[in-house]
């Protein structure tokens, strides 16, 4: 069965940073960009409806002043037009699990049909060229969640269909998401992608310094 229906798209950008020392989602990463609005930018694809960025208090305000002067500046983008559309909820607990920002972006997207694409904002090796293709493999088959793997190992982003957003909300606080995908093994369908920096993700200095420079062309 192929279904038509569009994804929403969930970026995670409540977390403390507290290895970083100083927000991740807010550092400058490509050409005096900040990493949440060319992570906005990875996401325009029409096929993506709906897009929701997780934010904690401190970086709430940060986040929308940086999108609102940065997005502005772009002059062409693919589909000619820069998306200024997204909802912004924010997480009032960032040192809590990754969990209840997942909650809250699912009920922000809220019910409807089209699958859930789970996206943290360090995880920033995401290309439109991978979007776009775990939601064709999601339109070939809808009953599955989606996921890229690089060596045999799941990453981000994963795909999940609307199916399973209750049985998601209903989790302990302290779920986790690739628990939730082990117990689902049997509904997961896992594509060999080849780019390796998908297992890499922006967590210390050291770490921004070194994979900055690979972007910031």
């Amino acid at each position: 069965m192929i279904v038509e229906d569009g994804m929403k798209a969930i970026i995670l950008a409540a977390g403390s940073s507290r290895r970083m020392g100083r927000d991740k989602a807010l550092l400058d990463w490509a050409r005096g960009y900040s990493l949440i609005s060319v992570m906005l930018l990875r996401y325009s694809n029409p096929r993506v409806k709906q897009r929701v960025v997780v934010a904690n208090p401190d970086n709430a305000a940060g986040i929308r002043a940086a999108i609102a002067g940065e997005l502005g500046r772009w002059a062409v983008v693919p589909g000619g037009r820069v998306r200024a559309d997204y909802d912004l909820v924010v997480n009032p607990d960032p040192a809590g699990p990754m969990m209840a920002s997942i909650k809250l972006g699912l009920t922000a997207v809220g019910a409807g049909e089209g699958p859930v694409c789970i996206q943290p904002v360090d995880v920033f090796a995401v290309t439109p060229t991978l979007i776009e293709f775990l939601h064709e493999n999601w339109r070939l088959e809808p009953e599955y969640i989606h996921q890229p793997a690089c060596e045999g190992r799941g990453v981000h982003p994963v795909v999940i269909p609307e199916r399973y957003v209750k049985e998601i909300l209903a989790l302990p606080a302290e779920g986790r998401l690739d628990e939730f995908l082990r117990d689902h093994a049997e509904r997961v369908r896992k594509h060999e992608w080849l780019d390796r920096e998908l297992l890499w993700n922006l967590n210390t200095p050291e770490d921004y310094e070194r994979f900055r420079p690979l972007y910031d062309d």
